[in-house]
């Protein structure tokens, strides 16, 4: 069943790129919301660890997203409610959270689609939390779920006004969305291609600024996802790994290299050969170009992992290679601070593509601080 959200809340949930919310439900007890991309969403449903940590003369509460553990994702929250009567250097529903016996986890995806809605038990750790405030200990975690979620009674989503916009280019033909349907072998995907295109069309307009699964008139594919705007070009191919292997990643991320490839040559040397007509005449005048690879980062090394693919290929010819997570976070912070974010996400890219390429640099983007708006590179 889904969570029936207060109209604030649910408002203010969906103004989050991802991150989490605390709130109640009508009984005073704690509602945890998630919101988050496709592989982070797999991750919590299949049961990896959700810990709460407090850190001593610091106001935002953060939550880490255990899904690597060398590596893992996590989300600063603040302004959820009013400050404990008790506690009141911590906010009222922090402390709920902490000594109740159990809450509401309700996941989300970056559509604000819920993927998940479970009731959690965990122990009551107000003492723990008290003994932590009169101690030398700078952090106070707790685990707060560490089970598989069930996603058996959610809903199957039909989003007809986005199947309209999209002229029924549908993600793997279907003209709905099932979370389940996704977690099959060779689905992972498709789930992740669903889940970028939600988030670019943030941004840009669908079928104007943004084109999906575009093909070249002999039903070919020729890319992904294409972006054009003003004179800019942008080309992009999702990939999703879920085994641990090398080679699987390798063969993955191979297969970007050379479609984006392709596509370029296809964009500067035959673009009548495309299918599309917006598509044709967007690009037959355009002053850059930019091969995107949007790639899901599980907690992987990826200096390590990336090494073989810059020893394969010659480094000018690789693309820029980003999680998707991190465009997200990248993407929205521009949206918040700039009035022409859809010039400067272009922008900002293409400048770094430029600089390390007079360097002969393979370019990975794995971080971005969101207090400094900088790029984290691994180079």
């Amino acid at each position: 069943m889904l969570h029936d959200y207060e109209k604030k809340t649910f408002e203010r949930i969906q103004t989050l790129p991802q991150g989490f919310y605390l709130s109640y439900d009508t009984s005073r007890n704690v509602i945890l919301s998630i919101k988050a991309v496709s592989g982070v969403v797999n991750s919590i449903v299949k049961g990896c660890p959700i810990n709460l940590y407090l850190i001593k003369d610091e106001k935002p509460t953060t939550l880490y997203i255990m899904d690597n553990a060398q590596m893992p994702l996590y989300f600063k929250g603040l302004d959820f409610s009013d400050r404990d009567s008790e506690f009141p250097d911590y906010e009222g529903v922090v402390i709920d959270l902490i000594k109740a016996q159990s809450f509401t986890l309700v996941l989300l995806n970056e559509a604000n689609y819920q993927i998940a809605n479970s009731k959690i038990n965990k122990a009551n750790s107000l003492n723990i939390f008290k003994n932590w405030l009169g101690d030398s200990e700078l952090v106070f975690e707790i685990t707060l779920s560490n089970s598989s979620l069930s996603t058996e009674n959610m809903p199957i989503y039909i989003d007809s006004f986005q199947n309209k916009i999209w002229n029924n280019k549908l993600i793997d033909n279907k003209p709905y969305f099932k979370f389940d349907e996704y977690t099959k072998d060779g689905k992972h995907g498709y789930h992740q291609e669903f889940s970028f295109r939600n988030i670019l069309s943030l941004y840009y307009e669908p079928n104007k600024e943004l084109f999906h699964s575009i093909k070249k008139s002999n039903g070919e594919e020729f890319t992904d996802f294409i972006l054009i705007y003003e004179r800019a070009v942008v080309l992009i191919e999702s990939k999703y790994t879920i085994s641990s292997k090398q080679t699987m990643f390798n063969k993955a991320i191979s297969k970007a290299v050379r479609q984006l490839s392709n596509a370029e040559k296809i964009a500067v040397n035959q673009p009548d050969s495309i299918a599309d007509l917006k598509v044709r005449q967007g690009i037959s005048n355009f002053e850059v170009l930019l091969k995107l690879c949007i790639f899901y980062d599980d907690g992987r090394d990826l200096a390590n992992s990336f090494k073989n693919i810059s020893q394969i290929y010659n480094v000018e010819t690789l693309p820029l290679f980003i999680s998707i997570d991190i465009f997200y976070q990248f993407a929205s912070y521009l949206q918040i601070h700039n009035e022409n974010y859809k010039y400067y996400i272009i922008k900002n890219l293409l400048k770094i593509r430029a600089e390390y390429s007079k360097r002969n640099q393979m370019i990975i983007i794995n971080g971005f601080n969101i207090n400094t708006g900088v790029i984290e590179l691994i180079t």
